[in-house]
Protein backbone atom coordinates (compact mmCIF):
# COMPACT_ATOMS: atom_id res chain seq x y z
CA UNK A 1 0.00 0.00 0.00
CA UNK A 2 1.35 3.68 -0.94
CA UNK A 3 1.51 5.92 1.47
CA UNK A 4 -0.63 8.12 -0.17
CA UNK A 5 -3.39 5.74 0.49
CA UNK A 6 -2.62 4.94 3.91
CA UNK A 7 -2.38 8.82 4.57
CA UNK A 8 -6.39 9.16 3.40
CA UNK A 9 -7.09 5.79 5.54
CA UNK A 10 -6.06 7.48 8.67
CA UNK A 11 -7.47 10.60 7.99
CA UNK A 12 -10.54 9.46 6.73
CA UNK A 13 -10.82 7.36 9.92
CA UNK A 14 -10.05 10.26 12.27
CA UNK A 15 -12.68 12.26 10.24
CA UNK A 16 -15.41 9.72 10.91
CA UNK A 17 -14.55 9.56 14.36
CA UNK A 18 -14.45 13.41 15.54
CA UNK A 19 -17.34 14.10 13.76
CA UNK A 20 -18.80 11.33 15.65
CA UNK A 21 -18.41 13.01 18.58
CA UNK A 22 -19.05 16.10 17.83
CA UNK A 23 -22.56 15.51 16.65
CA UNK A 24 -22.81 13.45 20.57
CA UNK A 25 -21.80 16.28 21.89
CA UNK A 26 -24.11 18.29 20.15
CA UNK A 27 -27.30 16.14 20.24
CA UNK A 28 -26.21 16.27 24.30
CA UNK A 29 -26.21 19.91 24.39
CA UNK A 30 -29.47 20.44 23.08
CA UNK A 31 -31.01 17.68 24.49
CA UNK A 32 -30.27 19.70 27.85
CA UNK A 33 -30.92 23.03 26.52
CA UNK A 34 -34.76 21.97 25.57
CA UNK A 35 -35.25 20.47 28.83
CA UNK A 36 -34.52 23.55 30.46
CA UNK A 37 -36.58 25.22 28.44
CA UNK A 38 -39.60 23.13 29.47
CA UNK A 39 -38.97 23.07 32.45
CA UNK A 40 -39.18 27.09 32.46
CA UNK A 41 -42.24 26.96 30.57
CA UNK A 42 -44.27 24.33 32.38
CA UNK A 43 -43.24 26.99 35.70
CA UNK A 44 -44.87 29.74 34.23
CA UNK A 45 -47.53 27.84 33.08
CA UNK A 46 -48.19 26.74 36.75
CA UNK A 47 -47.87 30.09 38.32
CA UNK A 48 -50.82 30.68 36.04
CA UNK A 49 -53.04 28.10 36.56
CA UNK A 50 -53.13 29.28 40.00
CA UNK A 51 -55.33 32.01 39.16
CA UNK A 52 -57.72 30.00 37.22
CA UNK A 53 -61.08 28.72 38.77
CA UNK A 54 -61.15 25.31 38.20
CA UNK A 55 -64.57 24.90 37.08
CA UNK A 56 -63.84 26.45 33.85
CA UNK A 57 -61.14 23.50 33.32
CA UNK A 58 -63.41 21.24 31.19
CA UNK A 59 -62.95 19.11 27.97
CA UNK A 60 -64.81 22.01 25.70
CA UNK A 61 -61.89 24.68 27.33
CA UNK A 62 -59.49 22.34 27.63
CA UNK A 63 -57.13 22.37 24.13
CA UNK A 64 -57.69 26.13 24.11
CA UNK A 65 -56.50 26.91 27.77
CA UNK A 66 -53.64 24.64 26.66
CA UNK A 67 -52.25 26.50 23.37
CA UNK A 68 -52.83 29.48 25.54
CA UNK A 69 -50.45 28.97 28.23
CA UNK A 70 -48.13 26.52 25.72
CA UNK A 71 -47.70 23.37 27.52
CA UNK A 72 -50.16 20.07 27.15
CA UNK A 73 -52.61 19.39 29.75
CA UNK A 74 -53.70 16.33 31.53
CA UNK A 75 -56.54 16.26 33.74
CA UNK A 76 -57.78 13.48 36.39
CA UNK A 77 -61.30 13.96 37.84
CA UNK A 78 -62.55 10.90 39.98
CA UNK A 79 -59.71 8.80 38.04
CA UNK A 80 -61.13 9.82 34.98
CA UNK A 81 -58.70 11.11 32.23
CA UNK A 82 -59.99 14.51 30.69
CA UNK A 83 -57.42 15.07 27.69
CA UNK A 84 -56.61 14.26 24.28
CA UNK A 85 -53.39 13.16 25.15
CA UNK A 86 -52.18 9.54 23.47
CA UNK A 87 -53.03 6.65 25.41
CA UNK A 88 -49.45 5.74 26.64
CA UNK A 89 -48.96 9.51 28.35
CA UNK A 90 -52.44 9.15 30.21
CA UNK A 91 -50.97 5.61 31.57
CA UNK A 92 -47.62 7.04 32.40
CA UNK A 93 -46.91 6.93 36.47
CA UNK A 94 -46.74 10.83 37.66
CA UNK A 95 -44.50 11.96 40.55
CA UNK A 96 -45.97 14.52 42.63
CA UNK A 97 -42.71 17.18 42.75
CA UNK A 98 -42.19 20.77 43.66
CA UNK A 99 -40.25 21.36 40.32
CA UNK A 100 -40.93 19.83 36.78
CA UNK A 101 -39.53 16.35 36.80
CA UNK A 102 -37.66 15.09 33.29
CA UNK A 103 -38.53 11.57 32.38
CA UNK A 104 -39.14 9.33 29.71
CA UNK A 105 -38.64 11.52 27.44
CA UNK A 106 -40.81 13.62 29.24
CA UNK A 107 -40.88 17.01 31.37
CA UNK A 108 -43.75 17.57 34.01
CA UNK A 109 -45.28 18.38 37.12
CA UNK A 110 -48.31 17.40 38.80
CA UNK A 111 -51.00 20.35 40.33
CA UNK A 112 -53.91 19.64 42.80
CA UNK A 113 -56.76 21.94 42.28
CA UNK A 114 -59.69 20.85 44.70
CA UNK A 115 -61.00 17.44 43.08
CA UNK A 116 -58.98 17.76 40.39
CA UNK A 117 -55.40 16.64 39.21
CA UNK A 118 -53.55 18.21 36.80
CA UNK A 119 -50.69 17.42 34.84
CA UNK A 120 -48.56 19.66 32.64
CA UNK A 121 -46.53 18.26 30.40
CA UNK A 122 -44.08 18.94 27.45
CA UNK A 123 -42.13 16.58 24.75
CA UNK A 124 -38.26 18.29 24.74
CA UNK A 125 -38.02 18.94 20.70
CA UNK A 126 -34.60 17.95 20.64
CA UNK A 127 -32.69 19.83 17.72
CA UNK A 128 -29.48 19.55 16.40
CA UNK A 129 -27.17 22.35 15.01
CA UNK A 130 -25.75 21.82 11.59
CA UNK A 131 -23.97 24.58 11.73
CA UNK A 132 -21.26 23.42 14.32
CA UNK A 133 -21.16 20.15 11.93
CA UNK A 134 -20.54 22.24 9.03
CA UNK A 135 -17.82 24.47 10.63
CA UNK A 136 -15.91 20.94 12.01
CA UNK A 137 -16.31 19.93 8.08
CA UNK A 138 -14.56 23.28 7.29
CA UNK A 139 -11.74 23.27 9.84
CA UNK A 140 -11.09 19.64 8.84
CA UNK A 141 -11.24 20.04 5.08
CA UNK A 142 -8.30 23.03 5.70
CA UNK A 143 -6.53 20.57 7.95
CA UNK A 144 -6.45 18.08 4.89
CA UNK A 145 -5.12 21.30 2.91
CA UNK A 146 -2.18 22.34 5.30
CA UNK A 147 -1.35 17.49 5.50
CA UNK A 148 -1.51 17.68 1.73
CA UNK A 149 1.03 20.75 1.38
CA UNK A 150 3.26 19.09 4.04
CA UNK A 151 3.22 15.37 1.86
CA UNK A 152 4.24 17.69 -1.08
CA UNK A 153 7.10 19.46 0.62
CA UNK A 154 8.60 16.41 2.29
CA UNK A 155 7.34 13.29 -0.59
CA UNK A 156 10.94 12.51 -1.36
CA UNK A 157 11.93 12.03 2.77
CA UNK A 158 8.69 10.00 2.85
CA UNK A 159 9.32 7.50 0.10
CA UNK A 160 12.80 7.16 1.42
CA UNK A 161 11.54 5.93 4.73
CA UNK A 162 8.93 3.62 3.24
CA UNK A 163 11.66 2.19 0.40
CA UNK A 164 12.78 -1.17 1.75
CA UNK A 165 16.01 -0.72 -0.25
CA UNK A 166 17.61 2.39 2.26
CA UNK A 167 16.56 1.17 5.77
CA UNK A 168 19.33 2.74 7.75
CA UNK A 169 19.20 5.79 6.08
CA UNK A 170 15.28 5.67 6.58
CA UNK A 171 15.78 4.95 10.30
CA UNK A 172 17.37 8.44 10.99
CA UNK A 173 14.99 10.65 8.83
CA UNK A 174 12.16 8.74 10.66
CA UNK A 175 13.97 9.77 14.07
CA UNK A 176 14.12 13.59 13.08
CA UNK A 177 10.61 13.39 11.26
CA UNK A 178 8.99 11.91 14.33
CA UNK A 179 10.59 14.75 16.97
CA UNK A 180 9.32 17.08 14.24
CA UNK A 181 5.61 15.25 14.12
CA UNK A 182 6.01 15.29 18.37
CA UNK A 183 6.41 19.17 18.79
CA UNK A 184 3.72 19.47 15.92
CA UNK A 185 1.36 17.17 18.33
CA UNK A 186 2.75 19.21 21.59
CA UNK A 187 1.31 22.61 19.57
CA UNK A 188 -2.13 21.55 18.89
CA UNK A 189 -2.69 19.93 22.64
CA UNK A 190 -1.85 23.51 24.08
CA UNK A 191 -4.27 24.56 21.43
CA UNK A 192 -7.14 22.39 22.07
CA UNK A 193 -6.04 23.14 25.91
CA UNK A 194 -6.72 27.20 25.27
CA UNK A 195 -10.16 26.12 23.23
CA UNK A 196 -11.55 24.01 26.18
CA UNK A 197 -10.56 26.90 28.49
CA UNK A 198 -12.38 29.29 26.45
CA UNK A 199 -16.01 27.17 25.93
CA UNK A 200 -15.81 26.41 29.17
CA UNK A 201 -15.32 30.41 30.12
CA UNK A 202 -18.44 30.93 27.59
CA UNK A 203 -20.48 28.17 28.95
CA UNK A 204 -20.10 29.62 32.90
CA UNK A 205 -21.22 33.38 31.39
CA UNK A 206 -24.07 31.94 29.21
CA UNK A 207 -25.19 30.17 32.88
CA UNK A 208 -24.38 33.77 34.62
CA UNK A 209 -26.83 35.08 32.45
CA UNK A 210 -29.62 32.44 32.52
CA UNK A 211 -29.60 32.68 36.52
CA UNK A 212 -30.05 36.54 36.47
CA UNK A 213 -33.03 36.27 34.27
CA UNK A 214 -34.12 33.22 36.10
CA UNK A 215 -33.95 36.03 39.11
CA UNK A 216 -35.40 38.49 37.70
CA UNK A 217 -38.48 36.84 36.68
CA UNK A 218 -38.56 35.74 40.46
CA UNK A 219 -38.41 39.14 41.40
CA UNK A 220 -41.11 40.03 39.15
CA UNK A 221 -43.27 37.49 39.85
CA UNK A 222 -43.38 38.24 43.80
CA UNK A 223 -43.47 41.91 43.38
CA UNK A 224 -46.58 41.21 41.42
CA UNK A 225 -47.87 38.75 43.81
CA UNK A 226 -47.70 41.30 46.24
CA UNK A 227 -49.16 44.41 45.06
CA UNK A 228 -52.18 41.89 43.58
CA UNK A 229 -53.96 41.54 47.04
CA UNK A 230 -53.95 44.80 48.37
CA UNK A 231 -55.18 46.91 44.84
CA UNK A 232 -57.44 44.16 44.77
CA UNK A 233 -59.23 45.33 48.14
CA UNK A 234 -58.66 48.83 47.23
CA UNK A 235 -60.75 47.66 44.13
CA UNK A 236 -63.26 46.04 46.09
CA UNK A 237 -63.49 48.75 48.46
CA UNK A 238 -64.05 51.70 46.09
CA UNK A 239 -66.68 49.43 43.96
CA UNK A 240 -68.45 49.12 47.72
CA UNK A 241 -67.96 53.23 48.17
CA UNK A 242 -69.81 53.78 44.72
CA UNK A 243 -72.56 51.37 45.64
CA UNK A 244 -75.75 53.33 47.07
CA UNK A 245 -77.24 50.73 48.94
CA UNK A 246 -74.70 50.24 51.46
CA UNK A 247 -74.85 52.67 54.39
CA UNK A 248 -71.80 51.55 56.43
CA UNK A 249 -68.99 53.04 54.08
CA UNK A 250 -66.22 53.54 57.51
CA UNK A 251 -65.73 50.47 56.69
CA UNK A 252 -64.36 50.55 53.33
CA UNK A 253 -62.67 53.46 53.98
CA UNK A 254 -60.74 52.12 56.58
CA UNK A 255 -59.73 49.14 54.48
CA UNK A 256 -58.32 51.46 51.70
CA UNK A 257 -56.32 52.92 54.12
CA UNK A 258 -54.83 49.66 55.49
CA UNK A 259 -53.79 48.57 51.76
CA UNK A 260 -52.66 52.22 51.32
CA UNK A 261 -50.27 51.33 54.37
CA UNK A 262 -49.21 48.17 53.36
CA UNK A 263 -48.62 49.72 49.94
CA UNK A 264 -46.22 52.33 51.52
CA UNK A 265 -44.10 49.58 53.65
CA UNK A 266 -43.81 47.62 50.34
CA UNK A 267 -42.23 50.66 48.56
CA UNK A 268 -39.86 51.64 51.75
CA UNK A 269 -38.43 48.23 51.89
CA UNK A 270 -37.99 47.71 48.07
CA UNK A 271 -36.30 51.00 48.23
CA UNK A 272 -33.62 49.29 51.01
CA UNK A 273 -33.49 46.35 49.61
CA UNK A 274 -32.34 47.96 46.08
CA UNK A 275 -30.83 51.34 46.65
CA UNK A 276 -29.16 50.82 50.14
CA UNK A 277 -24.90 50.49 49.82
CA UNK A 278 -21.87 51.56 52.23
CA UNK A 279 -22.36 54.91 51.08
CA UNK A 280 -25.06 55.37 52.16
CA UNK A 281 -24.34 54.56 55.84
CA UNK A 282 -23.23 57.60 58.15
CA UNK A 283 -21.04 55.67 60.66
CA UNK A 284 -21.17 57.95 64.48
CA UNK A 285 -20.83 56.65 68.43
CA UNK A 286 -24.57 56.17 70.14
CA UNK A 287 -26.01 54.61 72.86
CA UNK A 288 -27.06 51.15 71.78
CA UNK A 289 -29.42 50.76 74.94
CA UNK A 290 -30.88 54.26 74.82
CA UNK A 291 -31.88 53.82 71.26
CA UNK A 292 -33.61 50.45 71.90
CA UNK A 293 -35.19 52.07 74.99
CA UNK A 294 -37.11 54.58 73.25
CA UNK A 295 -38.18 52.17 70.35
CA UNK A 296 -39.92 49.92 73.15
CA UNK A 297 -41.49 52.84 74.75
CA UNK A 298 -42.61 53.95 71.26
CA UNK A 299 -44.01 50.50 70.62
CA UNK A 300 -45.75 50.55 73.83
CA UNK A 301 -46.56 47.25 74.40
CA UNK A 302 -45.80 45.73 77.84
CA UNK A 303 -44.89 42.14 76.79
CA UNK A 304 -41.49 43.65 75.89
CA UNK A 305 -38.83 43.59 78.50
CA UNK A 306 -35.71 45.32 78.60
CA UNK A 307 -32.34 44.34 80.08
CA UNK A 308 -29.04 45.62 80.05
CA UNK A 309 -26.76 48.80 80.55
CA UNK A 310 -25.07 51.63 78.52
CA UNK A 311 -23.21 50.43 76.01
CA UNK A 312 -21.82 52.56 72.91
CA UNK A 313 -21.05 51.12 69.75
CA UNK A 314 -20.49 52.83 66.32
CA UNK A 315 -23.37 52.85 63.33
CA UNK A 316 -25.53 54.52 61.61
CA UNK A 317 -28.63 55.18 63.93
CA UNK A 318 -31.53 55.28 61.50
CA UNK A 319 -30.55 52.00 60.29
CA UNK A 320 -30.13 50.29 63.38
CA UNK A 321 -33.31 51.65 64.28
CA UNK A 322 -34.71 49.69 61.26
CA UNK A 323 -33.13 46.41 62.31
CA UNK A 324 -34.69 46.23 65.96
CA UNK A 325 -37.98 47.39 64.76
CA UNK A 326 -37.86 44.94 62.19
CA UNK A 327 -36.75 41.93 64.80
CA UNK A 328 -39.19 42.74 67.80
CA UNK A 329 -42.21 43.07 65.21
CA UNK A 330 -41.09 39.63 63.92
CA UNK A 331 -40.92 38.85 67.47
CA UNK A 332 -44.24 39.89 68.25
CA UNK A 333 -45.73 38.17 65.33
CA UNK A 334 -44.76 35.03 65.90
CA UNK A 335 -44.62 34.72 69.82
CA UNK A 336 -47.55 35.72 72.42
CA UNK A 337 -45.84 35.32 75.41
CA UNK A 338 -43.23 38.12 76.75
CA UNK A 339 -40.32 39.49 74.24
CA UNK A 340 -37.02 39.79 75.75
CA UNK A 341 -34.18 42.02 75.00
CA UNK A 342 -30.74 41.94 76.33
CA UNK A 343 -28.10 44.18 75.28
CA UNK A 344 -24.63 44.39 76.85
CA UNK A 345 -21.09 45.20 75.39
CA UNK A 346 -22.34 46.31 72.05
CA UNK A 347 -24.54 43.08 72.22
CA UNK A 348 -27.81 43.15 70.92
CA UNK A 349 -30.04 39.68 71.90
CA UNK A 350 -34.15 39.74 71.37
CA UNK A 351 -35.27 36.15 72.33
CA UNK A 352 -39.00 35.45 71.93
CA UNK A 353 -41.48 31.85 73.28
CA UNK A 354 -43.24 31.07 70.15
CA UNK A 355 -43.55 29.00 67.39
CA UNK A 356 -39.64 28.80 66.92
CA UNK A 357 -37.83 27.92 63.47
CA UNK A 358 -36.70 24.72 61.74
CA UNK A 359 -33.02 24.13 60.85
CA UNK A 360 -34.40 24.29 57.40
CA UNK A 361 -35.81 27.38 57.60
CA UNK A 362 -32.86 29.17 59.55
CA UNK A 363 -31.21 28.78 56.06
CA UNK A 364 -34.11 31.04 54.32
CA UNK A 365 -35.37 33.51 56.21
CA UNK A 366 -32.59 36.27 55.58
CA UNK A 367 -33.38 35.33 51.66
CA UNK A 368 -35.18 37.98 49.75
CA UNK A 369 -39.52 37.66 49.70
CA UNK A 370 -38.96 34.57 51.70
CA UNK A 371 -42.18 34.00 54.18
CA UNK A 372 -42.27 31.49 56.44
CA UNK A 373 -46.56 30.87 55.79
CA UNK A 374 -46.64 31.60 51.98
CA UNK A 375 -50.38 32.71 52.70
CA UNK A 376 -49.67 35.48 55.18
CA UNK A 377 -51.04 38.90 53.59
CA UNK A 378 -48.96 41.06 56.52
CA UNK A 379 -45.62 40.06 55.75
CA UNK A 380 -43.40 40.79 52.38
CA UNK A 381 -41.06 38.36 52.91
CA UNK A 382 -38.35 41.33 53.13
CA UNK A 383 -38.01 42.42 56.86
CA UNK A 384 -35.05 39.41 57.92
CA UNK A 385 -33.59 39.88 54.63
CA UNK A 386 -33.75 43.95 55.41
CA UNK A 387 -31.75 43.27 59.29
CA UNK A 388 -28.93 41.03 57.14
CA UNK A 389 -28.16 43.55 54.41
CA UNK A 390 -27.90 46.71 57.25
CA UNK A 391 -26.02 44.36 59.63
CA UNK A 392 -23.24 43.31 56.59
CA UNK A 393 -23.20 46.99 55.47
CA UNK A 394 -21.46 47.58 59.51
CA UNK A 395 -19.55 44.47 58.90
CA UNK A 396 -21.76 42.21 61.86
CA UNK A 397 -23.75 39.36 60.61
CA UNK A 398 -27.19 38.10 62.22
CA UNK A 399 -27.19 34.99 64.44
CA UNK A 400 -30.08 33.05 65.38
CA UNK A 401 -30.81 30.10 66.99
CA UNK A 402 -34.29 28.37 67.68
CA UNK A 403 -35.85 25.30 69.19
CA UNK A 404 -39.14 24.88 67.71
CA UNK A 405 -41.91 25.68 69.90
CA UNK A 406 -39.65 26.52 72.60
CA UNK A 407 -37.78 29.96 72.00
CA UNK A 408 -36.12 31.55 68.92
CA UNK A 409 -33.28 34.18 69.61
CA UNK A 410 -31.60 36.49 67.28
CA UNK A 411 -28.47 38.29 67.84
CA UNK A 412 -25.75 40.76 66.60
CA UNK A 413 -22.69 43.04 67.52
CA UNK A 414 -21.81 46.43 66.71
Amino acid sequence: MSFRGVFIGIFCALFVLFAGVSYQWNVQSNTKQAILDSQTRIQHALFALKSIDPKEINQDNLQSLSEGLGVELLVVKKDRYISSSPQSIQKQNFKESSSPIYEDGMVYQVLYLRDKMLVLYMLPQIRVDGLNLVIFCVFMLCVICICWLFYVSFKEQFEQILSPTQKGKAKSLLSLRFGEMQVFSEQLQKLEKILARRDQKTLKQTQKIKLKNEQLSNLLSAISHELKNPLSIIQLSLDGLENPKIEQKDLFYQKIRHQVVRLNQLTHKLNFVFNLDIKQVQFEEFDLFEVVQGIIQAQDNHRIKLLGETTFVRGDVFLIEQVVINLISNALKYSQDEILIEIKDGKFKITDYGIGITQEQIKKVTKKFYKANPESENSFGLGLFIVKKILTLHQSRLKIKSKPNEETSFAFRL
